[in-house]
């Protein structure tokens, strides 16, 4: 894929995002309208990205889960590409998450994207990754958004063009689709849709945020996750399912410092 003209086609989507520098790392940005204004002071609804009929979302649009439909509870991650805590907790505690509770069918576990600052590489990232899924499936999806966490201090960077470049080509994906997809009204309003529902329905302030049967999970440390599996252990027991015993310790969290955000 040429890097150059791949991130030309995308700078109509890009421009469309205020940029506020000045903001924190994991403070949301407004969802953002088409025409470049907050859409925060629309008539915001709650209403799932899902379609309530039987009419398939477009592809890219669907919520993106991973584990059993079926699983005892539910467990939503709100949270930024560009966001260092999430990259954090990606790669020291949701592996524990995922290998103790996802696998063994005990938690259904759904990322909704909820960009922060740089406005216009968050949400670059996160239609990247829906349009990934728009292609190749949900475990696309997941799998770019496990690379954009685990090189985000290389693309979150004046040299976001030429990485952000060589994991679409990693990934295989095929530039024209993929284009029209970024480009697409229905992935730029389903990314926006997440952050109404998180600030109208959860009072998600920050990232990453969590959420079991609607409430707010608190009470945790969320600098060391010390006491987060006891609260979704809790939530399972009063789902009527076992926790998982003998939980490894949690590591010890460390962050990369990401590069100015200056670009």
């Amino acid at each position: 894929m040429n890097a150059t003209r791949f991130f030309v086609a995308v700078s109509a989507a890009l421009v469309m995002v205020a940029c506020d520098q000045s903001e924190a790392d994991n403070e949301p940005v407004d969802p953002v309208a088409e025409d470049g204004q907050s859409a925060a002071a629309g008539n915001g609804s709650d209403a799932e990205i899902i379609v309530e009929d039987d009419t398939p979302p477009v592809p890219g649009t669907e919520a993106m889960v991973l584990g059993e439909a079926e699983a005892p509870i539910t467990l939503i991650e709100y949270a930024s590409v560009t966001c260092p805590h999430c990259a954090a907790y990606h790669e020291y505690v949701f592996p524990i998450l995922q290998e103790h509770y996802i696998e063994p069918g005990l938690v259904r576990f759904e990322f909704r994207d909820f960009p922060t600052a740089p406005p216009q590489l968050s949400y670059l990232g996160a239609s990247i990754a829906r349009c990934a899924a728009a292609q190749k499936g949900s475990d696309a999806y997941f799998s770019m958004v496990d690379t954009l966490f685990e090189h985000q201090v290389d693309w979150v960077s004046p040299e976001y063009e030429a990485h952000l470049s060589s994991y679409v080509v990693e990934a295989d994906l095929t530039e024209p689709e993929l284009l029209e997809c970024i480009n697409s009204d229905a992935v730029f309003d389903a990314i926006n849709e997440n952050v109404r529902m998180g600030m109208e329905k959860h009072q998600i302030g920050g990232t990453p945020s969590f959420v079991i049967s609607d409430s707010k999970l608190e009470g945790y440390n969320s600098a060391t996750y010390e006491g987060y599996f006891e609260l979704i252990d809790a939530a399972l027991t009063d789902a009527g399912a076992t926790p998982p015993a003998d939980l490894p310790a949690l590591p010890e969290i460390t962050m990369a410092h990401a590069h100015d955000h200056n670009h």
